[in-house]
């Protein structure tokens, strides 16, 4: 596909230097790679990424020194990924598949104008809303307000330092997207003008799923596109990646004559930048590229850095940049914000971490809620999977006992009252998804006495991964707002009577708190 060129590709870089003391790197990242796990027949946290092990320790060093740790590049366009702490080097990818050579949702009516993050680091707020907003077209009509998400992620970063993916799923799984007009982008540079508004379709939107899906190489170097194509032909919504961006020849050009715009990084180095794909093309020419990739091949890409950049906003990124995210999320299930008229929720941040017990592929988490006359109906359960085939039991229980003697130290049973329903199924990709019960529950109110019900969701995991349960952590300098409650969320290794751990309690073997959530939602009506 040929795209109208509305602009030049920038071929400059401002080297980011940000200077990192060695005793604060070396501490940092001991105290995070230590951090406090539960004896191994209670469970332990999967592995940190190393890359946000890093990226945490030169955070920290940047503020001890007043480096500034958000990264603009020469032409002052700003960045903004930042790395996730959930190590998705285990991320099984899609198996089969068979797709057009050539395919973008461009010509299709499927994509939304390119947009402009200014002089902010939010490009990940930016990818993830082309995503939501390509879903909803050609029938809606879609502009939803990235300011809304960095304004309201609640992690430690301020609005425009920096994001990533799972950042943005936590936000819109808390209170859904609004519309651009309602909430308008404001971090623009002075001689930037505001850009017109108008009224969405949808005034504001409920997210459903985000997918989890397997991007960038494999361990033998071979590009994995399965996945991204499944979701950009299937699913028809943009997918969204990151990358190392370098503005800098041999890796960003422009062909001669000045119709389209190439990346093609041969290292993993430079500055995060989220994006989102929005076709391919098999048989485009690595002879294209600064430095020729090993074949053909290449994603068409949609920038947030306005349409006086690259191709009017796109660029073509080779299959094989080695640059390129191990993983990627598509938002392709979206529904009125009216959807429901209440959430249960105390996972407000979303998927931070995995946890696991030794030799098992299968676990359970609960949360336990005080019913609320405006969601008494239960009609959906979310969570989080970590692999494509995970098999899951959604169970909610009524009248949950407590049979502590403290009020200050609640002991309740999640699976002791009495189970309303149960229901099983198996899901095709991994990531944020929101089973929605056959048939809807009641739960009781607690007019005059403490009544509670509970939520149960058993995982197990088909590819071998023995983290399955997907939580919340607190992470210092990052996650640091995430705090629980005694008798609010639990997680089992068997889902059996007897064996849940309160994740607020006292741990013996590691002497803290532990202080994480399952990440378990639910939602209501009134009747």
């Amino acid at each position: 596909m040929k795209l109208q060129r509305r602009g030049s590709c920038s071929t400059g870089v401002r080297g980011y230097r940000a200077t990192v003391v060695a005793l604060i790197v070396l501490s940092f990242l001991f105290a995070l790679s230590t951090t406090a796990v539960w004896a191994e027949e209670t469970g332990q946290a999967a592995p940190v990424n190393p890359q946000f092990l890093e990226y945490m320790a030169q955070k920290e060093a940047a503020e001890l020194t007043g480096t500034p740790l958000n990264i603009v590049l020469e032409d002052e366009y700003d960045t903004g990924l930042v790395p996730s702490p959930i190590d998705f080097s285990y991320l099984h990818a899609l198996s089969g598949g068979t797709y057009p050579t050539r395919f973008d949702l461009v010509t299709q009516g499927r994509v939304t104008p390119v947009r402009n993050q200014g002089h902010c680091g939010s490009c990940w707020a930016f990818a993830a809303l082309a995503s939501v907003e390509s879903s909803l077209m050609p029938a809606a009509v879609t502009d939803f307000s990235e300011q809304f998400i960095i304004d309201t992620h609640g992690f430690d970063n301020p609005p425009c330092a920096g994001g990533n993916e799972h950042m943005a799923i936590a936000d819109m799984a808390r209170h859904g997207v609004f519309a651009e007009n309602l909430y308008p982008y404001q971090y623009l540079r002075p001689q930037t003008s505001l850009p017109p508004t108008s009224p969405s379709t949808w005034a504001g939107a409920h997210i459903n799923s985000a997918q989890l899906i397997a991007a960038g190489l494999d361990s033998n170097g071979k590009p994995i596109t399965t996945d991204i194509k499944y979701s950009v032909y299937s699913e028809l919504t943009a997918a969204v990646v990151g990358f190392k961006v370098v503005q800098k020849s041999p890796y960003l050009v422009k062909a001669e004559n000045g119709d389209e715009c190439y990346y093609n990084d041969t290292t993993d180095q430079g500055d995060g930048h989220a994006v989102a794909v929005v076709g391919w093309d098999d048989n485009f020419s690595k002879k294209n590229f600064g430095i020729p990739p090993k074949g053909n091949g290449a994603y068409l890409v949609k920038n947030s850095w306005g349409t006086g950049w690259g191709n009017g906003g796109y660029f073509w990124m080779s299959y094989y940049d080695k640059s390129l995210s191990k993983n990627a999320y598509v938002f392709n299930n979206v529904t009125s914000a009216s959807t429901y008229n209440w959430t249960y929720q105390y996972d407000t941040l979303g998927w931070t971490t995995n946890y696991g017990w030794s030799g098992s592929t299968k676990g359970s988490m609960a949360n336990v809620f005080k019913a609320s006359p405006q969601g008494k109906v239960i009609r959906a359960v979310s969570f989080y999977t970590v692999n494509p085939g995970t098999k899951y039991t959604v169970e909610i229980y009524d009248k949950c006992p407590q049979t502590g003697s403290s009020s200050t130290e609640p002991v309740i049973d999640p699976v002791g009252g009495t189970r309303l329903t149960s229901e099983s199924g198996t899901l095709t990709t991994a990531g944020y998804y929101t089973h929605k019960l056959k048939k809807p529950v009641t739960v009781s109110l607690g007019t005059t006495s403490a009544v509670n019900f509970s939520v149960v969701v058993t995982l197990t995991d088909t590819t071998g991964y023995k983290y399955p349960i997907p939580l919340q952590s607190q992470q210092s300098n990052h996650t640091d707002r995430s705090t629980v409650l005694m008798g609010q969320s639990y997680v089992s290794n068997t889902g059996a009577e007897g064996t849940w751990h309160d994740l607020a309690s006292y741990d013996s073997s590691t002497k803290v708190y532990s202080g994480d959530r399952a990440c378990l939602k639910a939602f209501g009506t009134a009747k």
